[in-house]
């Protein structure tokens, strides 16, 4: 054990008289090239400040682009949503119409937001689908929310 301590003491001081002498090595300055180097290190370090300065005003107007990106695709997934759940013709959902004054099942149906013109014979699948609304496929009142199958 004590051989170890030996050891390690004697390269802790040939590292001390190692970094001793490479100390004394180095080169030194006049006072006007030390002034020099300070001035140089400052100009650099101004022209590093401004360059911050410059990417920091870079990065706020990229931030708020972001925020109004952001906005923009929560205004999109909103209204993504407002589709997905819209019913079309595919899904096999419903829409729905309101009875107006003089409105009957078969004009309904030829309706462009209905089946569309020349529709007409579709009339069926409405009072299928309302049943529980009309008891007899030629009295609809106006008012009446009907289920529109699609």
């Amino acid at each position: 054990m004590k051989s170890i301590l030996i050891a390690i003491l004697i390269v802790l001081i040939g590292s001390i008289s190692y970094a001793a002498s490479d100390l004394s090595s180095q080169r030194k300055f006049t006072y006007e090239q030390a002034s020099g180097l300070i001035s140089q290190y400052q100009d650099r370090q101004t022209s590093a400040e401004k360059a911050l300065a410059d990417e920091k005003a870079r990065v706020d107007t990229l931030k708020s682009e972001i925020a109004v990106l952001d906005a923009e695709i929560a205004n999109l997934t909103s209204q993504l949503a407002s589709l997905k759940a819209a019913p079309t013709k595919e899904t096999g959902e419903y829409s729905y119409y309101v009875v107006k004054e003089g409105d009957f099942l078969a004009k309904l149906a030829e309706y462009p937001d209905v089946y569309g013109r020349g529709n007409y014979a579709m009339w069926p699948k409405i009072y299928h689908a309302n049943r529980d609304q009309i008891k007899e496929p030629t009295l609809i009142h106006p008012g009446q929310k009907l289920r529109i199958p699609r």
